[in-house]
């Protein structure tokens, strides 16, 4: 009996307390919360406020919060102070929101009255791929978002349709997709806000015009400031973009201004992808530097850029420039440059250290260019220069790199090592002479892809996986070159109608000479010793074979005397245990 009062006690209390929830359910989760900690604040709406971090209210937790148009409500319900002038705005402010994993935190449309949410703290809003945001502003205009903290959302503020409004002093930090978001939204100013370790710290997506983004922290993500497809006449000032893969970045983009940042430890400190008429000025790049793609029209660059320190030399076209063209360079960018001289600089952890792009009949002698992030000397789309005496180590991608339709160039007389991808890489290309470079302790000592009728000779390519490689590229000379202690000494795959001759490549830890689904190349004169096998064919016809010292195709050639393959050797070992076996049956048995 006892036990059946207590369950029918119990019941009752679960019926009352059901009862209180469901009495305030239409409170907790209404799209007009009401704000408990309805304070009146003095300060005017106005554009010459103080952001005062240091001095926050108690926050009250309040549900999520969405206004569609409906301002007066939400005055009336307690969720904003307010009449939405601009001397008495709407204000939402000192609350904290848990967004449960779906949906934004706060979410305002259709708005076109004065309005600040301030001092709120959001967070947990929806993910991918419905994502929310902390705060989410469509079709609004006349909005102020100040000294909020959106962390820990899918979005920490994002804007559509939206123009003429501030998001300052914001902390959007931690948020899984973006830190700032906007997409069509012009006239709208993003100053003084945090946002680091995002995906993306500060993102225009998509015809965002006529913005102001200055003063901002976008640190630690993989793209700090970005600005995607016709976002045009924006201005990009007195930010700090450090740490990202990409600093800040444009793409399809024209019209902006980028000037007083500090970009620095990025990949790439600033990158125009096809992006024109850009102003790029006073910014500051350590360990990093510029890049482009496709951007080279009408570019306004100058020399107070630093790239460590060092001016930033870009010249576009310019001919007859010289080493008085270049003091104490940071970084040199040539476009469509001719007869230029550029000597005996220390272009060092750049992004790229020396950038040619359209340029023909230059010469680069003499230059150190190690540690860039990038690549120490970069060629795209130029002919007939001459790259010579030049010192490339330790740089993130390739020491000296001749990339897309650079024809007839020379190569010669370079130091490539300790590269992180290979020392000398062609591709693309087609008539160059790449001879007499010491390439080695790089993956790929010389690297030539999709690329013909080129002379790769006398190079030294020594200590790499790859001593030198051919991939789809065909009518090239191979000669002359040596290529020892690789993993694999010379390698072709892909590749027709070669000639590689007179080539030493010895000792390497698998193969001399690798041919793969390679067809219809002379391989004779060459000489191949000590490698675990000498010459290996994989999926090959029509590939001739001569004079290869000792090492005649079907020979591998031990690490010992260079005579007896691999193979042949297991299999004298083998006979060799069956025999001993044999003998020592036959001993027991007589």
């Amino acid at each position: 009996m006892y036990g059946e009062n207590k369950m029918k006690s119990n019941a009752k209390s679960n019926l009352i307390i059901m009862g209180i929830l469901f009495a305030l359910l239409p409170i907790i989760t209404t799209n007009l919360s009401y704000n408990t900690d309805n304070n009146n604040k003095s300060l005017n709406y106005c554009d010459d406020f103080t952001l005062d971090k240091n001095n926050l209210k108690t926050l009250a937790v309040s549900g999520k919060i969405h206004i569609d148009n409906n301002w007066t409500a939400a005055e009336a319900a307690g969720i904003c102070t307010g009449n939405g002038t601009y001397s008495n705005p709407y204000i939402i402010e000192d609350l904290v929101i848990d967004g449960g994993g779906s949906g934004s935190c706060i979410m305002i449309e259709n708005s076109d009255v004065y309005f600040r949410i301030e001092n709120c703290s959001v967070y947990n809003s929806g993910g991918y791929p419905n994502a929310g945001a902390g705060i989410q502003l469509n079709n609004v205009t006349k909005g102020k978002l100040v000294i909020n903290n959106c962390t820990s959302n899918a979005y920490g503020i994002s804007l559509y349709d939206c123009n003429n409004n501030t998001i300052s002093g914001n902390t959007v930090d931690n948020n899984n997709l973006n830190g700032i978001y906007l997409d069509f939204s012009d006239n709208n100013i993003i100053s003084g806000n945090s946002a680091d370790n995002n995906h993306y710290g500060i993102y225009l997506d998509s015809q965002c015009d006529n913005n102001n983004i200055s003063g901002n922290s976008a640190d630690n993500n993989h793209y700090g400031i970005f600005l995607f497809d016709n976002c045009d006449n924006n201005i990009i000032s007195g930010n700090t973009a450090n740490y990202n893969s990409y600093g800040i970045y444009l793409v399809y983009s024209d019209y902006n201004t980028v000037s007083g940042n500090t970009a620095n430890y990025n990949t790439y400190g600033i990158y125009l992808w096809d992006s024109k008429n850009t102003t790029i000025s006073g910014n500051i790049m350590n360990e990093c530097g510029l890049n482009f793609w496709r951007s080279f029209e009408e570019l306004n660059i100058d020399t107070t850029n630093l790239v460590n320190g060092k001016p930033l030399y870009y010249y576009s076209n310019d001919v007859n420039l010289g080493p008085a063209n270049f003091i104490n360079a940071g970084q040199v960018i040539l476009v469509n440059c001719s007869d230029s001289l550029i000597s005996n600089l220390n272009v060092s952890y750049s992004s790229n250290g020396i950038s040619l792009y359209y340029c023909i009949n230059n010469t680069i002698s003499g230059n150190t260019v190690d540690n860039n992030n990038l690549n120490g000397i970069y060629l795209r789309y130029s002919d007939n220069n001459i790259i010579s005496g030049n010192i490339a180590i330790d740089n993130a991608n390739y020491g000296i790199f001749l990339f897309d339709n650079c024809d007839n160039n020379i190569v010669s007389g370079n130091t490539a090592i300790n590269n992180y991808w290979a020392g000398i890489g062609l591709f693309y290309s087609i008539n160059s002479t790449i001879s007499g470079n010491t390439a080695s302790d790089n993956k790929y000592g010389i690297d030539i892809w999709h690329s013909y009728n080129n002379i790769i000779s006398g190079n030294t390519a020594n200590y790499n996986s790859y001593g030198i490689y051919l991939e789809d590229s065909g009518y090239n000379t191979v000669s002359g070159n040596t290529a020892n202690y690789n993993t694999y000494g010379i390698c072709l795959e892909y590749s027709g109608y070669n000639t590689v001759s007179g080539n030493t490549a010895n000792y390497n830890y698998r193969y001399g000479m690798n041919l793969c689904e390679s067809n219809y190349n002379v391989i004779s004169g060459n000489t191949l010793i000590g490698n675990d096998a000498c010459i290996v064919e994989d999926n090959c016809v029509g590939n001739e074979f001569s004079d290869n010292g000792s090492c005649t195709y079907g020979d591998g050639g031990s690490k010992g005397d260079g005579t007896i393959s691999g193979y042949n050797l297991f299999f004298l070992l083998a006979i060799l245990s069956v025999a001993v076996i044999l003998i020592s049956k036959k001993l027991k048995k007589g």
